[in-house]
């Protein structure tokens, strides 16, 4: 009966190359000698040649055998190494992730979460990359992105949202601004100002938050929308920068966005607050271990920081350093 190769028949030619000793190789083996002896009889069947010479006194390789055992035992290597990356990636320890992300969450809440992945599964690599909210929605559905990390995004079929923070947004004004004095802008404060925004496709939840916290500038027209669209914000968009300069315009913002401001402008908080959601955006279904491994780094730095007043906890494990 023809009998194929199989990878007892591997482990049996190893373990006997090794000890030299059938007696031996078999204990190591769990295997009578009897049948670990019929595994390297069949195992030369299939070869078509001997590959060891057996005395009473001695058992060696023979030249055929010893370039065979050359060719075949790396792969006892590297399938040992293969169930142990699979393991690995079983428990998220190791694995590979697409991350898109806006351009304001990269100077911040996203370098703390890797931060956090990193030290508690050190193995999983990622490729990140800054977009729009509207690109990352997209490239998340095309399955070009495992996860997104957005701010206040519009439900979309098909995507799971997870909440790890509400970052309270204020706004940047000129020096030349009436409240540019104030340690705090009411809302009031900016009625007569122009509100300067970017295209509401870039992100709509996003936009359509701010409009609807500013109803008197959306109906009325007050609206300035970037002609010019760049990370710089209102600095890259020529129109918006000199009503901005001028004191008759504002852009809502984020203070890690604008821990320094540019030169004649301010940042200052609104009252009352404007807390803008980050989320992190997943496709329904399976969630790999990788994924699950980048969601609890994310939740225990928001814990640690309290960045959900519902959510906050100083005594999370292993705090972020």
């Amino acid at each position: 009966m023809e009998v194929s190769m199989e990878l007892r028949h591997v482990k049996a030619l190893v373990a006997v190359s090794e000890e030299l000793n059938f007696t031996r190789a078999a204990e190591r083996l769990h295997l009578a000698q009897q049948a670990l002896s019929h595994q390297i009889r069949q195992l030369e069947d299939e070869v078509g040649t001997q590959l060891f010479v057996r005395t009473t006194r001695k058992v060696e390789l023979t030249p055929a055998g010893e370039v065979f055992l050359e060719r075949v035992a790396p792969v006892l290597v590297i399938l040992e190494e293969a169930k142990e990356v699979a393991r690995q990636v079983a428990l998220g320890a190791e694995g590979h992730l697409e991350i898109a992300y806006t351009y304001s969450l990269g100077i911040e809440s996203l370098p703390l979460i890797l931060d956090r992945l990193h030290e508690v599964a050190p193995q999983v690599t990622l490729t990140a990359a800054v977009t729009l909210t509207d690109q990352a929605v997209h490239g998340l559905l095309r399955g070009q992105f495992d996860l997104a990390v957005v701010r206040n995004p519009e439900p979309t079929p098909n995507l799971k949202s997870i909440v790890i923070r509400e970052e309270a947004a204020g706004v940047v004004i000129g020096t030349n601004h009436p409240a540019a004095g104030k340690d705090v802008v009411d809302l009031e404060d900016l009625v007569d100002s122009t509100l300067v925004i970017w295209p509401r496709w870039h992100s709509p939840g996003y936009a359509d938050k701010i409009l609807r916290t500013f109803p008197v500038h959306r109906d009325e027209g007050r609206v300035k929308v970037y002609e010019r669209f760049s990370h710089d914000g209102f600095m890259g968009d020529k129109g918006s920068y000199e009503l901005m300069a001028q004191g008759t315009a504002f852009q809502v913002a984020f203070q890690s966005q604008y821990e320094t401001a540019p030169e004649g402008f301010v940042w200052k908080p609104l009252r009352p607050e404007l807390p803008i959601t980050v989320e992190i955006l997943r496709r329904e279904g399976v969630i790999s271990p990788a994924q699950k491994r980048f969601l609890e780094a994310a939740r225990q730095v928001s814990r640690h920081f309290g960045w959900l007043t519902n959510n906050a906890d100083s005594a999370a494990p292993s705090p972020p350093k």
